[in-house]
């Protein structure tokens, strides 16, 4: 500590005894120490003292609350007799609101059976809470009535597509016979596409699908609200000697000079650590890298 401290700028100290054997440390930076009068740190003190205060006195309580459930108390009775207070909530997949938006709240409620014994269960924050299910209701259709709207938007918008999809499968069956797509209606026409093209009003991944296709060939393309008969008419050899070209194929040079290295790098300290009986506790390292960060 004393070397390292002594350093005036980010350098290297060491060889030093440690519980791995000589080690070197490195220091990476300074940083300045930071002095908070306790006027400043008052009102953060006192809510930090609050809640801790607020949570040794929930843990006192905890006992005599498991004590009373074991003892036959129900929900109701704790309501009664102590500061818990009794709420009912109905829960669904999608309740996030009080209580339901804890998880172990919702871990305990999703678990929970009928006739299971009440148990006080503390959430993330400090508080505790203990449940108990009253009736699982099953799922309920909603009356044709209160849905008819989107009922019938749904209805067309599957009809639409289908006959849309269907009329699609008949356009590519004639031109594969060899009629022209230009005999059905009107066409777009893109001059030239990349694969990392984005083609305005057609699906996102359009120029992926169309890259799988062979010179000629014709291809029905689905997605949601969309369907088109696409035609590949020539495929045109990328420019390797263009700056984009260059740009890409030294990005890719990039990453497979740092996939090696780390590679290398991998298998130089796995057996350095196994010629030297060493094992090392990943999880452990990362929990103090926790507590540092």
């Amino acid at each position: 500590g004393d070397a390292i401290f002594a350093l005036t700028e980010p350098g290297v100290v060491g060889p030093f005894a440690s519980n791995l054997g000589p080690a070197l440390f490195r220091m990476n930076g300074i940083l300045a120490a930071q002095n908070t009068s306790f006027e400043d740190a008052r009102a953060d003190l006192s809510v930090e003292f609050a809640a801790d205060a607020a949570r040794r006195a929930i843990d006192d309580l905890i006992e005599d609350l498991d004590d009373r459930l074991a003892g036959g108390a129900t929900l109701e009775d704790l309501a009664a007799e102590t500061e818990m207070s009794l709420a009912v909530i109905d829960l669904a997949d999608d309740t996030n609101e009080g209580i339901a938006a804890y998880p172990a709240f919702r871990t305990a409620a999703t678990a929970v059976t009928d006739g299971d014994f009440p148990e006080i269960v503390q959430l993330e924050d400090g508080g505790v809470f203990a449940l108990r299910l009253d009736e699982i209701v099953p799922p309920t259709p909603i009356p044709l009535e209160e849905t008819r709207d989107a009922v019938e938007e749904s209805w067309r918008a599957t009809a639409l597509a289908n006959a849309l999809s269907e009329r699609a499968i008949a356009i590519k069956s004639q031109i594969e016979a060899g009629a022209s797509l230009g005999a059905f209606g009107i066409v777009s026409v893109v001059p030239s596409i990349a694969r990392t093209s984005t083609l305005d009003g057609r699906p996102a991944d359009i120029a992926r699908q169309i890259f799988t296709m062979q010179e000629g060939q014709a291809r029905v393309i689905e997605a949601a609200g969309y369907v088109a008969v696409v035609v590949l008419d020539a495929v045109t050899p990328g420019d390797k000697t263009s700056d984009d070209a260059a740009a890409l194929k030294a990005a890719i040079s990039v990453q497979a000079e740092q996939g090696l290295g780390q590679d290398a790098f991998l298998l130089f300290t796995n057996a350095l650590t196994s010629s030297a009986g060493i094992s090392i506790d990943d999880a452990a390292i990362a929990a103090v890298h926790t507590q540092f960060q």
